[in-house]
């Protein structure tokens, strides 16, 4: 029998637990050599059975803990008095018909592989689920309570950040507490409802201003690139406004050349984030000469990865490293976006052109440009700034072309 509990890193051990005679002390546990009260503590058993070593969680009463503990013990011994007398022994599912949680992880995951959901978006709900299942102290969905969900919850606004193992910001958690009750609701195995559904279960959802690089730090970034072909894709986030896997999946036959566009479009394993993601995207000739002067042999991907495959990890490669010997701090592709975005709307002077920008962007209406809008009305003077000098930044990256048509 062991006791995990929390060790206030977002981790978990596990401790022996302290028995008073035959009974278990209620969440009391030896730490260090000294008897430890935890309340958040959950009792796990484990076990070998048939071979095969098993941990598994039994909950938080004692006596329920101690009547799971009699029941797998006996079990146990008529499987040794069984092999002791040579009869083969053959395990039975102890639930059936009931659904694990992780079954209905996988279900889910299977699901949005075969509606062809974008491979970045699929990795991250596994991510996201995979550490709710890790959390959990359930093993089977007809365990979940809202008090799971509570608890959850708090553990994200304290300890949600993987890396840092400190707090998610409140829109994080709120994502992700929409992922899981997406899950709940949809997995083909045991769809159920979304155990919060309460107004205040849920952490309020701020949408952030748009964070464009200014025209300095632009010009820093180009200044600092170690060659053309980080200056190229530089120049390619800043002058499209495409999504970072978008990026990653465009080819050289979406680029074309008479119409100067390059062409967004779905691939055999991937497709962009909206129906609205598909779309022709107009840059600038000379960019468009940059581009096609990198062909090489069969090689389809522009910007591949240098093993040759779809590059995942543009922030990681180049983005972190290049702003740091720029001196730029919160290096992110989509701000490259917002870059774009709000340069865009400051050039569009009527709904038409406003409609082209929003298809430049994969989005399907004109609301949402209004956060681009709003944040122009603050920040004009540092916008006509940016557009007055984007073309300094030696001259290859027309973002305020308005010779492009719409």
């Amino acid at each position: 029998m062991l006791l995990r509990i929390n060790t206030g890193d977002g981790k978990y051990t596990y401790i022996k637990p302290v028995w008073d005679g035959n009974k278990l002390k209620p969440l009391v546990g030896t730490l260090n050599g000294k008897e430890v009260h935890r309340p958040e503590g959950r009792y796990y058993l484990r076990y070998t059975e048939l071979g095969k070593n098993h941990l598994e969680p039994v909950g938080n009463d004692p006596a329920d803990v101690l009547i799971f503990l009699k029941v797998r013990q006996a079990k146990l011994e008529v499987f040794e008095a069984a092999k002791a007398t040579g009869l083969k022994v053959v395990p039975v599912d102890e639930n059936p018909g009931r659904v694990t949680i992780q079954a209905s992880i996988n279900a889910y995951l299977a699901q949005l592989d075969r509606d062809e959901r974008p491979e970045k978006s699929v990795s991250s709900k596994r991510f996201e689920l995979g550490e709710f299942a890790r959390f959990c102290p359930r093993r089977f969905m007809d365990e979940l309570i809202r008090d799971d969900m509570v608890d959850y919850r708090k553990h994200l606004k304290k300890h949600g950040n993987v890396k840092t193992k400190g707090a998610l910001h409140d829109t994080s958690v709120y994502n992700r507490l929409i992922s899981i009750a997406t899950w709940l609701k949809q997995n083909p195995l045991f769809p159920m409802r979304p155990l919060l559904k309460y107004p205040d279960d849920y952490p309020e959802k701020v949408d952030g201003d748009p964070e464009p690089y200014e025209p300095e730090e632009i010009a820093r970034l180009r200044k600092a690139c170690a060659d053309n072909r980080e200056r190229l894709i530089l120049d390619f986030f800043l002058a499209t406004g495409c999504r970072e896997q978008e990026v990653a999946h465009v080819e050289f036959a979406d680029l074309i050349e008479p119409l100067s566009v390059v062409r967004i479009t779905k691939r055999t394993n991937w497709k962009p984030k909206t129906r609205a993601g598909k779309r022709d995207i107009p840059i600038s000739p000379k960019l468009m000469e940059r581009l096609l002067a990198t062909k090489s042999g069969e090689r389809k991907l522009i910007f591949p990865s240098p093993t040759g495959l779809v590059e995942k990890h543009f922030l990681d490669r180049l983005f972190y490293k290049l702003g740091d010997r720029a001196g730029v701090a919160h290096m992110t592709c989509h701000r490259f976006r917002d870059t774009f975005a709000t340069v865009k709307v400051d050039w569009a002077k009527n709904v038409q052109q406003l409609r082209s920008v929003a298809r430049w962007l994969g989005h399907s209406n004109l609301e949402t440009l209004d956060v681009y809008a709003r944040f122009l009305e603050n920040r004009s003077k540092i916008v006509q700034e940016s557009s007055a000098q984007m073309d300094t930044f030696g001259g290859e990256v027309e973002l305020l072309d308005d010779a492009v048509p719409v």
